[in-house]
């Protein structure tokens, strides 16, 4: 054999390998990814369907989750994580990982073959594993952003740069302010400002101003209905929605956030948030010097099982819905909203849809209460109610008190 013959069949052996290779390469990078979202019990499970749903439109990833609620103490934690390419972990805050994921160490660090994410943790973490702190903090902006076009661009960086499935570029995340206005018809979706707001608005000076407090994860789980239906009705009595939200732990920003030039710059509060910290709210509130008016879900059913309940609301919710708001200085709790009905449906649908009429008497009474406060006194009329039962000098108190059929007596 000469040593032409030789070269080439040389040449011919290392193209065939190199034709494998890069068969091999195109058969691994073009399977399927899989991820297991692990969720604490507060996380929106509206914004885990979503970021499900998006992926199985792409077929590149498919998107699993479960809360941890959901396991057994017996579950073994590597079968859990064994089917899946990345783990992420999902939580409330940073806070929240190291004492709800802190069993998750030892699978994590034993494990070779898998990618973990403490997803609300960007800083350094035993929990995070075959990710880098650049691509862990791009990630944590596209997630804690949320809402679709973030999630759908994190799709496209996981797949692209973490996954190598794809040649696409990712769109770079939308970040929201930390303290903000929300309104649908916004291409936006966020003021960062209420001066910027009311001039998008184009609003009358003497329009009713109706703050909305909400939570900024149903920006983020794109779970606005309920949102949406309280801007559209206020908007419809000619009134200046103003949907906030702000950290539960914020100091004054959110009294910062509702002034122009000083001046408190809305009327009425309706307030969807659940309450944790009463006393803290209540100085805000107190510092607003506005009606706080604190709205509800009907979560146990739907709104003809809300209308069946002598209840009216579940005991458990009690607390965060009824009391808390209370000692903060919300008044009148009305439930404005139940599960979206499904009788006679394959799958259950946590969904909320508003009750028309309750939503209606909310709005109704945050407009009026805006309306008495910028009416002069000489045009009120005050109305003082005494009832004292069973009778007596020194007690105020009263029982079997049918508020609506006595004040239609007098």
């Amino acid at each position: 054999m000469s040593f032409k013959q030789a070269s080439f069949i040389t040449l011919l052996l290392f193209l065939t390998i190199i034709q494998c290779v890069q068969a091999a390469s195109i058969k691994e990078n073009s399977a399927q990814r899989s991820i297991l979202i692990l969720a604490t019990n507060h996380v929106s499970e509206k914004k885990l369907q979503l970021f499900s749903r998006l992926a199985s439109q792409k077929g590149l990833i498919t998107v699993d989750y479960r809360f941890l609620r959901t396991l057994e103490e017996g579950d073994s934690l590597t079968d859990l994580v064994a089917p899946y390419d990345l783990i992420i972990f999902d939580s409330i805050s940073a806070r929240e990982v190291d004492e709800s994921y802190s069993r998750f160490e030892s699978v994590v660090k034993a494990d070779e073959d898998r990618r973990f994410l403490p997803i609300k943790v960007t800083g350094e973490s035993t929990l995070r594993k075959g990710i880098t702190a650049d691509q862990s903090q791009e990630l944590y902006d596209y997630y804690y952003n949320g809402g679709e076009k973030n999630l759908s661009r994190m799709q496209v960086f996981l797949r692209s740069d973490l996954f190598g499935l794809s040649e696409e570029k990712a769109l770079p995340p939308i970040i929201f302010p930390d303290l903000g206005i929300y309104h649908p018809a916004f291409d936006k979706k966020v003021f960062a400002n209420l001066t910027d707001y009311k001039v998008w608005k184009k609003s009358k000076a003497d329009a009713p101003v109706i703050g909305i407090a909400i939570s900024r994860e149903s920006i983020a789980a794109d779970n606005t209905v309920i949102i949406d239906a309280l801007i559209q009705a206020i908007e419809k009595r000619s009134g200046v929605a103003v949907a906030f939200y702000y950290p539960s732990r914020s100091e004054d920003e959110i009294i910062n956030l509702l002034n122009i030039n000083g001046t408190v710059a809305i009327d009425t509060i309706i307030n969807t948030r659940i309450i944790h910290w009463a006393e803290k709210r209540r100085a805000e509130y107190e510092q607003l010097g506005v009606p706080v008016l604190q709205v509800l879900p009907y979560t146990q059913g739907s709104q003809s099982d809300w209308e069946k309940d002598q209840a009216g609301i579940p005991a458990e919710v009690t607390p965060f819905y009824l009391t808390l708001p209370e000692i903060a200085g919300a008044i009148d709790p009305m439930v404005i909203s139940a599960r979206v009905n499904t009788e006679g449906a394959d799958t259950e649908d946590k969904s909320q849809t508003p009750i028309d009429y309750q939503l209606n008497n909310v709005v109704s009474k945050a407009i009026k209460l805006a309306t008495l406060k910028h009416k002069a006194n000489r045009d009120k009329k005050v109305a003082i109610t005494f009832y004292n039962y069973p009778a007596g000098e020194k007690n105020a108190s009263a029982s079997f008190l049918t508020d609506p059929e006595i004040f239609q007596l007098t």
